[in-house]
């Protein structure tokens, strides 16, 4: 194998030398693709030449620039979507970051997606972009957050994150149990529909005055009796409804269901599986034709057991 000749061992030495006048690195750069990647690599290369560079055909080239402190911040942004781990461990952004909180805000969003995709995302990263104006990237910055950082995001002022919050399947249960109290009827939804939210949450629930709320804990799984035995009395049709289809819900709430004003919550008392023979027998001559007909179909099948 051909030893490199001295003359291009020294060229590659001025590449690569802090000390080499901008004009000479500019030179250097024009020769070929390998002083190009030396040259972006500098970090005294001049700014208007790693400009020129950023748009090169060559990526490790134009990686090499986005790796570099002396790259212009609206190049970087640029190529940020392109290299986002180069971007990321480059201490231009850091810098910034500290100089602008708000710095995070003016990445662009595909850009700023990307960056959020990297597994060595910073957490300052993850917190600034939960506040971010698209919805989509405060969504992903949230899903990528640790649980131990959840507690720092409950308080964004979007309330699409505090659902997003709520919808994490390990949330811990006192963040649970404090966006239980929150502003947001919706992020009260989201926890009244948890599967791991405690029965003093769903009980605090069945209590709200949006019967969005009421509705989700009435239709919960692990809403105890007593709280179906209170929502069968509510006000809004679609709680008791949703009490009449639950399937721990008492006899006794079956019995008040049944002789709703409403035909369709007496009919989910029919379709009940677990309605007693006794109250089909009376729902059977129920003048709605749907009410009678699953009451009917319902003691057929018990006759046949």
């Amino acid at each position: 194998m051909k030893k490199p000749s001295l003359e291009l061992l020294r060229q590659q030495q001025e590449a690569s030398n802090e000390q080499t006048p901008p004009q000479r690195l500019a030179q250097l750069a024009s020769i070929s693709i390998e002083f190009a990647r030396l040259v972006a690599q500098n970090p005294t290369a001049p700014v208007d030449l790693l400009a020129k560079l950023s748009k090169s055909d060559d990526k490790l080239t134009r990686q090499s620039v986005t790796a570099n402190p002396n790259t212009r911040i609206e190049i970087l942004l640029r190529l940020g979507r392109e290299f986002p781990k180069e971007f990321l461990e480059n201490p231009v952004f850091l810098l910034i970051c500290l100089e602008n909180p708000n710095f995070v805000q003016t990445i662009p969003e595909d850009t700023l997606s990307r960056l959020l995709r990297c597994q060595d995302a910073p957490l300052f990263l993850l917190e600034r972009a939960a506040s971010y104006p698209e919805r989509r990237i405060r969504t992903q910055a949230v899903d990528r957050a640790p649980l131990n950082f959840l507690a720092k995001l409950v308080q964004n002022p979007y309330e699409d994150v505090r659902m997003v919050i709520a919808e994490n399947p390990k949330i811990p249960i006192p963040l649970l149990e404090q966006l239980g109290s929150d502003e947001s009827v919706w992020v009260r939804c989201t926890v009244a529909a948890h599967p791991q939210t405690p029965i003093g949450v769903l009980e605090q629930l069945s209590r709200d005055e949006s019967e969005e709320v009421r509705r989700i804990v009435a239709a919960h799984s692990q809403t105890p009796i007593r709280i179906l035995e209170q929502l069968a009395r509510d006000r809004d049709r679609e709680v008791r409804w949703s009490v009449a289809a639950h399937k721990q819900v008492s006899p006794s709430s079956l019995e008040v269901l049944a002789r709703d004003l409403d035909s369709q919550i007496r009919c989910a008392v029919a379709k009940n599986p677990n309605t007693p023979p006794e109250l089909l027998s009376v729902l059977q001559t129920d003048e709605t034709p749907s009410v009678s007909r699953w009451a009917k179909y319902h003691l057929k099948r018990m006759a046949l057991k």
